[in-house]
């Protein structure tokens, strides 16, 4: 079999996989991931025709498996199952530090889920740095909620003491419990060369990231958890100011995921009245001040049926989520994710599309692009 027919057949299961979801209401699969299947189906994502060879690192999957065990039969494994392509974002980036004296921060620690996966990759890769963790370990308070979230929405049961029993085999580690940026700005973390923040509330997290800057290393890297999710367009809406004012090239990814790199040790601009509390002019309810300004055709008019078109289409892709993903609807049906006797992550796929038509146009969309990577290939055969 040639290289073209290889990667053909490839896209030719994708396809099959994709038409037959989107024929059913339901449809569920075991894909043992490699090369030549190329579906991933988790965390608001629906991946075709790709490789994700990460997945056939055997230390990084035999750490996740590991870190995923003490949530067996919890409420939170179905969630945490699906989060390997963020955690192997965040792997990544604690290999690409490696050679940076400092020491590793995460700010939003949750139940120690990722700390405990990255402290068994460091064990694993010999790589020996100083570990801290911050958090409230009670969730965020009300009124650091950002718009759009109900009050409370964040708050959560005293996870201390459960978080440090769980993290106890590991030395390196020092927990850090109460607010950002207070308990950062008391804390000496020295140089830090990996930062991970995920705090869920634009106030904090660009309030650490203030704080994080002048210590984190030339070449280090943060990762930002929530920039690219909808839900967290106030946050990512303040990131991008500071990163558009100092210069900061930023990746968006599509788990998410922000990365950013320090470039120098120039330090950070921030105008914090302008970053947090201006709104960005919303093209669905602002179109007089585009008008002014020239951004958009002039001839255009655009009535209140526009708006509300606009709003419609926000919120089928909020219903086309809650069909994929469990942290949307939290349904019995979830992807989860086991070892097979290959020592690969092997991952069951359910979609539930509920017959929903914008759902199944995307999935169209997916199948035709796959259908004319195929075609070409065919022709170059």
């Amino acid at each position: 079999m040639t290289e073209n027919e290889k990667i053909s057949n490839g896209y030719e299961f994708s396809k099959a996989f994709l038409q037959t979801a989107a024929a059913q209401n339901t449809i569920a699969i075991d894909i043992a991931h490699s090369r030549d299947l190329g579906v991933f189906a988790a965390d608001s994502m629906i991946l075709t025709g790709k490789s994700h060879s990460f997945l056939q690192d055997s230390l990084f999957v035999s750490a996740y498996m590991e870190a995923l065990g003490r949530f067996r039969n919890t409420e939170s494994l179905p969630i945490l199952t699906q989060l390997v392509w963020r955690k192997h974002v965040l792997d990544w980036a604690l290999q690409n530090t490696a050679n940076l004296s400092g020491s590793v921060a995460e700010f939003g620690v949750d139940q120690g889920f990722g700390a405990d996966l990255m402290l068994r990759r460091m064990q694993q890769l010999d790589l020996v740095h100083s570990v801290y963790l911050f958090d409230t370990f009670e969730g965020i308070p009300s009124d650091l909620t950002d718009d759009g979230f109900p009050e409370g929405h964040f708050k959560a049961q005293n996870r201390y003491e459960a978080v440090k029993a769980a993290l106890a085999p590991y030395d390196n580690v020092t927990f850090v419990r109460g607010l950002l940026p207070e308990t950062l700005a008391a804390t000496n973390t020295g140089p830090i060369r990996l930062a991970h923040i995920d705090l869920n509330n634009a106030t904090s997290e660009v309030q650490t990231l203030i704080e994080v800057w002048p210590r984190l290393c030339v070449g280090g890297w943060i990762v930002f958890d929530d920039f690219g999710w909808i839900a967290f367009k106030q946050q990512q809406s303040a990131l991008k100011r500071i990163f558009q004012r100092n210069s900061i090239p930023y990746l968006e990814l599509p788990t998410g995921q922000a990365l950013i790199c320090k470039p120098s040790n120039r330090p950070l601009e921030v105008d914090l009245k302008t970053v947090l509390h201006q709104r960005d002019d919303d093209a669905l309810t602002n179109w007089s001040s585009l008008l002014e300004s020239k951004q958009i055709d002039q001839s255009k008019e655009f009535d209140a049926d526009e708006t509300k078109n606009a709003l419609a289409y926000i919120e089928n892709q909020h219903k086309f989520l809650e069909t994929i993903d469990p942290v949307y609807r939290r349904g019995s049906d979830q992807p989860m994710f086991s070892m097979n006797d290959n020592d690969e992550l092997t991952m069951t796929v359910t979609l539930n599309l509920q017959k929903h038509e914008y759902g199944r146009s995307l999935i169209q969309i997916q199948i035709d692009a796959l259908q004319a990577e195929i075609d070409e290939l065919s022709k170059n055969a």
